[in-house]
């Protein structure tokens, strides 16, 4: 994966297999070491242009290692397994000196899991330019723990008709088609999705009258009602609705017009990113470094899903996803980057793409 910091609520252990992978590629500046020194007090003369610097083995200056080892901790705490984790230990082995102005790669990786202690291992690894490995270790993280919402406390806040047949717990809601998490709540209107129901990650469903022979025992909770997504949707508003609120992070190098606006919470900007005028950034997005946002510009608003209710009317499911804007990308004047519709959704634009509007013919 390309590097892409997502700001909203990290993985947990279900989400999560030995493989996944996360990498970062950063350019060390000497005002690096600056800032490290002023917050840490480490003004060690062999990190600055002294004459120690120039008489050492290494005959220049050379990085603080730790500053590597807060790579590490920048992809773990933000990206794997990302927000709400708990970073308990690390080992680290430097193995050649980094020097200012060298670009390094930086890779976190799930080598085992403890799924009984909810806790995983990861290799940790810094390459710098030339492919060669500065620093080895691995990591001990403690991912978010998993949310549960409780079926039957989550109806009695919504006004549609229902039985609920038996009462469970779930922490993410899903399309049947598309289980992508563990302990997630779908819904059922048709017969003809049946099949889909035969997955352990499902622990909750609405389905339709009728359908209750088809539902499998390893479904937990079971709630009948005669319009499935509506209910579905009313629970996702509710839920999205409560959802917690983090402070922007904005780097001190984004450049933004007096005329943007920019929500105060749930919303990571990068280094050096040109936000102009009359652009518009939602909640739930994250953006990479080097990339320009256009002139009235629209990022991470609502999509249009319309559920029909109960009383035959139509409302509005508001959008649990998000969006990632990875480094290097240009988004051209008056467009409108939609978030995704599910919490697991996400709109993604990769790295040094260029977006533009489609003019009409």
């Amino acid at each position: 994966m390309k590097e892409n910091f997502n700001g909203m609520a990290g993985k947990t252990i279900a989400d999560l297999k030995v493989g996944d992978f996360y990498e970062s590629s950063r350019v060390i500046t000497a005002e690096s070491a600056l800032s490290y020194a002023n917050i840490t007090g480490d003004y060690n003369p062999i990190h600055f242009k002294t004459a120690a610097a120039y008489a050492s083995r290494y005959k220049e200056p050379i990085v603080h290692g730790m500053i590597l080892a807060g790579l590490i901790s920048g992809i773990i705490g933000s990206a794997l397994p990302g927000n709400g984790c708990i970073y308990e230990s690390q080992s680290m082995r430097f193995l050649r000196p980094v020097y200012y102005g060298d670009t390094i790669k930086t890779r976190v990786e799930i080598i085992r899991m403890d799924i009984d202690r909810n806790r995983v291992t990861a290799s940790t690894t810094c390459r710098n330019q030339n492919d060669e490995v500065v620093l080895i270790g691995e990591a001990v993280i403690l991912p978010r723990k998993e949310k549960r919402v409780l079926l039957s406390s989550i109806l009695a806040q919504i006004h549609d008709p229902y039985t609920l047949k038996s009462d469970g717990t779930f922490s993410t809601l899903e399309q049947c088609t598309r289980i992508r998490s563990g302990n997630a709540m779908t819904y059922l209107e048709s017969a003809k999705y049946r099949e889909y129901l035969n997955n352990d990650r499902i622990s909750c469903l609405i389905c339709a009258p009728g359908l209750e022979s088809v539902i499998p025992p390893s479904i937990q909770g079971v709630v009948v009602t005669p319009t499935p997504k509506a209910v579905f949707f009313h629970i996702q508003n509710l839920l999205v609705q409560k959802k917690e609120k983090r402070p922007t992070q904005i780097a001190p190098s984004v450049r933004i017009s007096e005329s943007a606006v920019i929500a105060p919470h749930n919303v990571i900007i990068g280094e050096d990113v040109e936000i102009q005028p009359q652009v518009v950034i939602h909640e739930n997005v994250s953006i990479g470094d080097n990339v320009r946002i256009c002139s009235g510009t629209i990022v991470g608003g609502q999509s249009y899903t319309a559920v029909k209710d109960a009383d035959g009317g139509m409302f509005l499911a508001l959008d649990a996803g998000s969006v990632k804007i990875e480094s290097g990308v240009e988004i051209c004047s008056g467009c409108h980057i939609a978030c995704g519709t599910l919490e697991n959704d996400c709109t993604t634009i990769g790295a040094f793409w260029r977006v533009a509007r489609k003019e009409a013919a």
